[in-house]
């Protein structure tokens, strides 16, 4: 590798000599960065551009030419010192600025999991301008996908977009809910300390299970790990709200409770709040689809109203289309993207 190098540089040597020979302006060492992909461009026809820009906290721009000696590989961010020289004369379709590859200062590899996973704060950058870690007892998310981020700060729900390009990422206005939650104690601050650390987002670090999110200063900000979900499999769910069909999504009533077991073979069963049920489902992805429910036949008068839950639960199953589930929680939409059912799982 030294002797690969030694080479390169004596050749960028006689870049600026002959330069210096034909009374052109000599040649400039420089740093550059290359982001992890190149993009589709138009020159003079359609090409691939490699995305580089000269400071780290800088926006990447395209470039339309080439590094003379240095090979591309997609998903590493590079950082290059080049030898920059003038082009005298050069093609209307081409650049009047060359580099040549000097030093391949590091080759840092991308990885693609950031989106598509629900990550856990383990600790934020807060007020005071110190990295502390997240309260025992609290659970603060973050989960990022199609240009947006969402999430639990603790005690209120957010949600905003999120530009992610290479290893660079840009927030945008965060807007959450505003309920107060006064445990554990310091929970409301540790959600306001986050929500701003997260604005402050230029870059990130990730890996197998963990998340690295640095300001523009390249200062770490917030540290996330990998959360685990609750399996759809062999959980008992206990409902929590149900959609009653009449365009209302309603928690059950008081003294009953509701569950689903889902097994392997493709059977569904559960207490309906009376009844117990069972019907067939199928899961393909995030799509689920839920036959019709066959109950048994007891009559309960108590509470008020048991029944009527029950028939609207066991016809609500049948429109299940997808279902989602962060941590222990279990949540069923309809066709339309509707709430239909969302179920915690059981201790």
């Amino acid at each position: 590798m030294k002797i690969i190098i030694t080479l390169i540089s004596l050749a960028s040597l006689a870049v600026v000599l002959s330069s210096c020979a034909r009374g052109a302006q000599p040649a400039v060492e420089k740093t550059v960065y290359v982001g992890p992909e190149m993009i589709d461009c138009v020159g003079v026809a359609p090409q691939k551009c490699l995305l580089v820009k000269e400071n780290p906290q800088d926006e990447y721009r395209m470039f339309y030419d080439t590094i003379e000696g240095f090979e591309f590989e997609p998903g590493y961010v590079y950082e290059l010192v080049v030898m920059e020289g003038v082009v005298e004369n050069p093609p209307a379709d081409a650049s009047a600025i060359k580099w040549t590859l000097v030093e391949v200062v590091s080759k840092t590899p991308i990885v693609s999991t950031l989106e598509g996973v629900l990550w856990g704060m383990v600790s934020y950058l807060n007020a005071g301008g110190d990295l502390v870690d997240a309260l025992p007892g609290s659970t603060v998310t973050a989960e990022f996908k199609v240009g947006q981020v969402s999430g639990n700060g603790g005690c209120n729900n957010y949600f905003g977009s999120a530009e992610i390009t290479g290893d660079q990422i840009k927030i945008g206005q965060l807007g959450s809910t505003e309920m107060y939650c006064g445990e554990p104690q310091g929970l409301m601050e540790q959600e306001s300390g986050y929500l701003a650390a997260l604005q402050k987002a230029a870059s990130y670090k990730a890996g197998a299970g963990w998340l690295e999110v640095l300001d523009a200063q390249g200062a770490t900000i917030l540290v996330y790990q990998e959360l685990q979900s609750t399996s759809l499999l062999g959980t008992t769910w206990v409902l929590q709200s149900y959609n009653n069909g009449k365009g209302a999504v309603v928690t059950i009533l008081s003294g009953t409770e509701i569950t689903a077991l889902f097994d392997e073979s493709g059977s569904l069963s559960g207490s309906a709040g009376c009844n117990n049920y069972v019907a067939s489902y199928k899961v393909d992805g995030n799509k689920i689809q839920i036959g019709p429910a066959a109950t048994t036949r007891m009559m309960c008068g108590e509470p008020q109203g048991v029944m009527e839950q029950e028939a609207q639960y066991t016809a609500v199953l049948a429109q299940a289309h997808t279902y989602e589930i962060k941590l222990e929680r279990l949540t069923i939409r309809g066709t339309d993207g509707q709430t239909l059912l969302q179920y915690v799982a059981g201790q």
